[in-house]
């Protein structure tokens, strides 16, 4: 599995310090993962730091250039359109980055003011992206934004991701969905319909976390139980 490291982005520390640290982590075989925004890609190209093994998050108001650089080298790019737009950060990148031939993963970031999940992140991103281009894009291909794109992003395209003999048995079994005649492909309702109540049965490397909508490994009531005790303490 692929080791990450979180690095500070130039917003806290100083381009050196970002720079330093993503050296560091390529010549330790570790995926650096850093917030970013435009302007700073051409930099990091300058100094031969793109590449695999970094990922970068947001990258909101990149260029095209800045959005061909990465496509060009492999370097990991993740957005996370709820809360980029919640929080102001600005249009979700993904389109650029796709013209460009590159394909961005999916994350959710700020679980505070956003919901946990992909769903929402795939709409939206269908959504603006039908807008950006003028098309009817297919609303199956943004699953693979949640899915092997993301795995991409991080470093892990050839363990998790796919459905293929050999990868790790990370799963997901959905409801909600009635059952349809023939081969009929339901990945685009997937996309455009369904959401966390849904979810019926979740496998992460082969072992069963939530079955029938509960969670198999957690107490989730007894951790909220747990949660207001300390906080009648703290408060």
């Amino acid at each position: 599995m692929t080791q990450a490291k979180a690095i500070f982005c130039t917003a806290i520390g100083t381009p050196d310090d970002a720079r330093r640290e993503i050296a560091s982590a390529r010549e330790s075989g570790v995926l650096a993962t850093m917030h970013a925004g435009g302007g700073q890609v051409a930099a990091l190209d300058g100094a031969g730091l793109l590449g695999p093994h970094l990922n970068l998050v947001h990258v909101n108001g990149m260029t095209s250039d800045e959005a061909k650089l990465l496509a060009d080298t492999g370097t990991g790019v993740t957005v996370t359109p709820i809360v980029e737009a919640t929080m102001g950060h600005g249009r979700s990148p993904w389109s650029t980055l796709r013209a460009a031939g590159g394909r961005a993963g999916l994350g959710t970031d700020v679980v505070v003011n956003a919901p946990p999940d992909l769903f929402e992140p795939m709409r939206d991103t269908l959504r603006q992206h039908r807008m950006d281009s003028g098309t009817m894009h297919p609303a199956a291909d943004v699953l693979a934004a949640a899915t092997i794109d993301s795995a991409r992003a991080i470093g892990l395209g050839g363990e998790i991701g796919l459905i293929e003999t050999g990868r790790r048995a990370d799963l997901i079994l959905l409801d909600g969905l009635a059952p349809l005649p023939g081969d009929t492909d339901v990945t685009g309702a997937v996309v455009t319909c369904l959401g966390v109540p849904d979810v019926h049965t979740v496998i992460v490397d082969g072992r069963v976390v939530k079955h029938d909508g509960r969670l198999t490994v957690l107490d989730l009531p007894e951790l909220r139980r747990a949660t207001r005790r300390i906080l009648s303490v703290t408060s």
